[in-house]
């Protein structure tokens, strides 16, 4: 997902405000701004209010990750749209179903195998939000919070990394709908 708009067209401060309301038990934080995108580290606490996040998009030039989903402890995901989404590789789910002998009971109605992605104990998807000639881009991403590569002696430590997204799959639609909410 790949949106562009312009600040005339869409409430950001409505939609930091609410994201923070409802991402707020979900994931820590909920949403913070970064410099770049790779090796990104933010522990700056004052960046979780709406006003400093606006400041920091389209003063600074920072981009501010907004987490639509918890990560992927469970299969069944939470997301900020106040919804669960039941989270399982193609692989996994033929494999499963191949073990049900067809009691398909085990899974929702609506599961949507994903292919793409996967979320674990340390990503989760969300909105990277970034502010340049006068478009504001909001764009579906992951956020890898103990990153894509060892760092440090010995490879003891871990980057943060958000890595951007054609396809959030099954996230896709209910991220979109999440948005359109502050389109004015």
């Amino acid at each position: 997902m790949k949106l562009q708009t312009s600040l005339d067209t869409f409430n950001l401060y409505a939609f930091l405000k609410q994201a923070i309301q409802d991402g707020t038990g979900i994931m820590t934080p909920p949403v913070f701004a970064v410099e770049r995108l790779e090796d990104c580290w933010s522990d700056d606490e004052t960046q979780y209010f709406p006003e400093v996040l606006t400041e920091c998009l389209l003063q600074d030039g920072q981009y501010v990750y907004v987490n639509f989903s918890d990560c992927g402890l469970e299969r069944d995901i939470r997301c900020i749209d106040g919804n669960e989404y039941y989270l399982i590789h193609q692989d996994d789910y033929e494999d499963e179903l191949a073990e049900q002998e067809e009691d398909w009971s085990k899974f929702p109605d609506d599961v949507k195998p994903v292919q793409g992605f996967d979320l674990n104990e340390t990503r989760s998807v969300g909105y990277v939000l970034q502010y340049e000639n006068s478009t504001l881009t909001i764009q579906s991403s992951i956020f890898h919070a103990m990153g894509k590569r060892p760092v440090g002696p010995c490879g003891a430590g871990y980057t943060q990394d958000i890595e951007m997204l054609e396809d959030a799959e099954l996230f896709e639609e209910p991220m979109k709908e999440y948005v359109r909410q502050f389109v004015q």
